[in-house]
């Protein structure tokens, strides 16, 4: 039937439950048919900023059956002039933004494993190349040469995206194996703009190749109609506005839909619009609404996640200002009717208060991907964000049956997601961040682990709240005393110092220790230094809080390593302190909510004295 899809050619999916003569979407090329893999923190190997959440793609770019990496999304602390004061405290409070914008990284998989950068074969020949805020990702093989292509969805930043966003890039296959940035060659309109927050890719038209569908948050939809060769007619399809689309078959007659999600607090509508068979998207169905204060709508999905033959839809929500983390899961029950149930990630304290759009709150999932994570037969839910706090993503809503949902977080037993390691990426260019490789969760017994074990024999560890700490893509491996640094959570911080939370593994025990990092310009050395008195203490015993003495910045009760006497040293937390004050360097480049001019700040003395 003519009517199927191109994309259609993405046959990992032989498993999906939906009819072989219906069109299918994006959402099929954008899910991952094979391993599941974790994205990269911000600012990753690139040295590049995540700022909305950045954009990746596991799929195989240049056809030689081993799967590549595409990330785009990205944007460096000193970008784009054009992005006015205070995006978000993207480049300092109250500074302008200025310098060059970034371009998507391409890593090339290798047969022994690792990723090779070759961004090089992406030639953006415009006179300011690159890419301020990459939204969306959108891959398919527009060109019909059986390579697959990208376009970049950009929204802008600043003043640039409120006044009609900035433009977009859209990236062909070439004979020679490049990919060039075909803008100007192969859209109706050379310089188009668009406020971007939402796209999709698929066959709208049923001609038999894959257009696009943008959003702009005005009014319109707004269409790129291909015809056969990737040159693209720009068109309004649509008086929509959407903060996110997909589109999918959900009434069942042979087209593209849309669901969209909006910002019901503004007024936009969340639901769907139906295809008239043609491209244009009217009539609308509503879609229900959750109770609580879940009115933004960042990302939208589906998938059939009963096996019963059509669409059910998994919403992204977040609070006003992108405040707390909830996934809305709606049963399709056919001629339009719905059951819906709210999951909740992350709920702030009650009172918290946000005063910008990049809070500290703000860990909403902007990437949903569905996998059989336990071959039971049924689609488990994986997410994904911009790891502001690192607290949802990776984590799954694993598919109990009868449209029920268990929440497993990651790193937890039970979550598969597996991540793949910065010391797989070859050729780095960044010197920023260091690299450590440790199988997440595993630790080595040690004479001083054995020590902490038998102190805390008859002892319990007192249960801990791990809310407000971001999990390390790779964790911080201490070679003397076997123990590992999973997570922190930030507390505060001076020109000189750093008081920090961390979550250790410690011969298969976790638990917190609230500590301060400062440097002492009269002995000329930085230290780590652990409380055994306030909040956490170390693991929240009370049994040690004796032996805490001297401060951190006038707070009584730390401990360094040049203090320990007898009772502490047969603990064996001597050897854990001697441990960190070898990784000053990554602690600080890993602790959250400091800005890169932070961090910079801190390291200038550590530099001089950490080999």
């Amino acid at each position: 039937m003519k009517k199927i899809l191109v994309i259609l050619l993405v046959i990992a999916f032989t498993n999906n439950v939906f009819a072989k003569d219906k069109p299918q979407a994006g959402i099929f090329i954008e899910n991952h048919d094979g391993m599941i893999v974790h994205g990269h923190p911000k600012p990753g190997i690139t040295k590049q900023r995540y700022f909305f959440g950045h954009r990746w793609d596991y799929r195989d770019f240049n056809n030689d059956g081993i799967k590549d990496f595409l990330y785009s999304g990205t944007m460096r602390p000193t970008n784009i002039e054009m992005a006015g004061k205070d995006v978000a405290g993207t480049c300092g409070i109250n500074k302008k933004c200025k310098g060059t914008m970034p371009g998507p990284t391409l890593y090339l998989g290798q047969k022994d494993g690792s990723y090779v950068d070759n961004s090089k074969l992406i030639k953006d020949n415009r006179k300011n190349p690159g890419q301020m805020l990459s939204r969306q990702q959108l891959i398919a093989d527009f060109n019909n040469d059986g390579i697959l292509d990208f376009y970049l969805a950009d929204t802008g930043m600043g003043k640039v995206a409120m006044t009609g966003g900035f433009r977009d890039s859209y990236f062909l296959s070439q004979k020679d194996g490049t990919w060039l940035e075909s803008s100007s060659t192969h859209l109706s309109k050379k310089k188009f703009r668009n406020h971007d927050h939402g796209g999709a890719v698929g066959d709208i038209d049923n001609d038999g190749d894959i257009d696009i569908v943008l959003t702009d948050l005005e009014r319109f939809l707004r269409c790129l109609i291909n015809d056969g060769t990737g040159k693209m007619k720009i068109k309004k399809c649509g008086s929509i506005n959407a903060f996110a689309i997909e589109l999918g078959d959900f009434d069942n007659d042979g087209d593209l839909d849309i669901v969209h999600g909006g910002h019901e607090y503004e007024g936009t509508k969340t639901g769907i619009a139906l295809n008239n068979g043609k491209g244009k998207f009217k009539k609308k169905i509503k879609l229900p609404v959750p109770e609580g204060n879940w009115g933004t709508v960042p990302e939208v999905s589906f998938w059939d996640l009963d096996n019963d033959g059509d669409l059910d839809i998994v919403l992204s929500r977040a609070g006003i200002l992108y405040v707390g983390t909830s996934i809305q899961i709606i049963e399709n029950l056919g001629e339009n009717k719905f059951n819906s149930k709210l999951y909740i990630l992350v709920n702030p304290p009650k009172d918290y208060k946000p005063t910008h759009e990049g809070n500290e709150w703000n860990d909403f999932i902007d990437q949903i991907r569905f996998s059989d994570l336990d071959n039971d037969g049924l689609a488990d839910i994986v997410l994904f964000n911009g790891d502001t706090k690192g607290l949802t993503t990776g984590s799954i809503l694993k598919n109990e049956g009868g449209m029920k949902f268990k929440h497993i977080k990651n790193n937890e037993e039970g979550n598969p997601v597996k991540i793949v390691s910065q010391e797989m990426y070859k050729d780095d260019p960044s010197t920023f961040f260091e690299r450590f490789v440790i199988e997440r969760g595993k630790s080595k017994q040690t004479a001083s682990s054995k020590k902490f074990k038998k102190f805390l024999k008859g002892k319990k560890l007192d249960n801990f709240d791990l809310d407000g700490f971001e999990n390390i893509e790779e964790p911080i491996f201490l070679n003397k005393s076997g123990a590992s640094i999973l997570a922190y959570k930030y507390i505060d911080h001076g020109k000189d110092w750093i008081d920090y939370d961390i979550l250790f593994e410690w011969d298969g025990l976790k638990f917190p220790v609230s500590m301060c990092l400062e440097y002492y310009p009269q002995y000329n050395f930085p230290a780590n230094r652990a409380s055994l008195t306030d909040r956490f203490g170390f693991a929240g015993l009370d049994e040690l809080s004796i032996h805490g003495f001297h401060n951190c910045k006038g707070k009584n009760g730390y401990i360094g390593g040049w203090e320990i006497k007898d009772p502490i040293k047969e603990i064996g937390i001597d050897t854990l302190l001697e441990d960190l004050n070898f990784k000053v360097r990554p602690i600080i480049a890993n602790i959250p909510q400091l800005s890169l001019d932070q961090r910079k700040e801190l390291l200038i003395n550590v530099d001089k004295n950490i080999n």
